[in-house]
Order: C-alpha cells, then structure tokens, then sequence
C-alpha cells in the first residue's frame, strides 16, 4: 500500500495491509488493505487516495438500508425471480435488506432505475395499437 490521508483531527485506528488485491466487503470489492479512521473521510480524501467506504460505516449502512425498501418493494412489485434480487425481505415484516453480496454502486444504480421506472413492462415487443392492427 502507498500512501493514505493524514487528515488533522481523525485518527487512524487500524491499518490492515494485504500481500496482493484480495476481495473484500463479501466479495463486492478488490483491495490491497483496509483503513479505519475515528471519523469517516471527506469525498475529496477518498477520491484522491482512490479509496472506498464500507458498508460496515454507519452511514453507508443507513443509506444502504433505506435504498434497500425502495429497490425491494420495486422488486417484488416487478416480479423480479428470488435470485436476482438485490434484497431479501426481514421474516415477518415488510422492511427489506440488502443482500450481503450487493456491491453498494449496483444497489445505488438499483435505486435510481426504480425511481427513474416505477414498472417495467415485462413484453418487451411493441404492442400494435388498434388502428395498425386493421
């Protein structure tokens, strides 16, 4: 590993460094070690240093989980099959969590499609209308 951010005021609390990129967070990341700091880093700091949050951190977590109801209710809405979800729903209620193996960018882009497309048509031929059927 090369350099990391010092950032004044947030400590460095643990350093793990890896012989060779290994998968991390499940499987949904490559790295060659993992960083722990008091406090999370700016976007600038994660940025130049080309790091990456995990979804351990509070904060991603949270967000994790509240994207997690809107992309399972859009799941189960659009009849997606168990195995390509992105969520699994908690035994006894309506609330949906992400599943352990979902990278938090493919469940970012998840929640963007089912802001952007509330349904999707599951024909996806174009239906003649009426007047071109005649």
């Amino acid at each position: 590993m090369g350099t990391f951010p010092k950032p004044p005021g947030n400590t460095l609390e643990k350093i793990i460094l890896y012989d060779k990129r290994q998968p991390v967070e499940n499987g949904t990341a490559m790295a060659y070690g993992e960083l722990s700091y008091l406090m999370p880093l700016t976007a600038k700091e994660m940025d130049d240093y080309e790091l990456r949050p995990s979804r351990d951190n509070v904060d991603i977590r949270e967000r994790m989980n509240t994207q997690a109801q809107a992309v399972g209710a859009w799941e189960v809405r659009n009849g997606v099959a168990e195995d390509k979800r992105l969520t699994v729903q908690k035994p006894g209620g309506q609330e949906y969590l992400p599943k352990p193996t979902v990278a938090m960018e493919q469940l970012q882009r998840a929640f963007d499609q089912s802001l952007r497309f509330p349904t999707f048509s599951r024909n996806r031929r174009l239906q003649k209308t009426d007047h071109e059927a005649r």
